[in-house]
């Protein structure tokens, strides 16, 4: 592999990894990328939809306490 095809697969990783935190839903993006990095079906590919799954349910929940968090400071005492 040359330097391109490394910088490449990093790309993907980074872009991957960065949508799958993400709270929205960017499914034709993060499906391709998966099915690059991972292949279209066997164990990985399960597997890194489960880390997908895993990770936009933190975010949602961190987005919610954020939320919570900020009303919490909005009220008068």
């Amino acid at each position: 592999m040359g330097i391109s095809a490394h910088q490449d697969l990093i790309r993907k990783w980074l872009v991957w990894s960065l949508t799958a935190c993400l709270p929205l839903p960017a499914l034709v993006l993060v499906s391709a990328l998966r099915a690059d990095l991972f292949g279209s079906e066997g164990r990985f590919s399960v597997l890194a939809l489960l880390v997908e799954a895993v990770q936009k349910i933190a975010a949602l929940a961190a987005i919610l306490l954020t939320g919570l968090s900020l009303r919490h400071l909005g009220r008068p005492r």
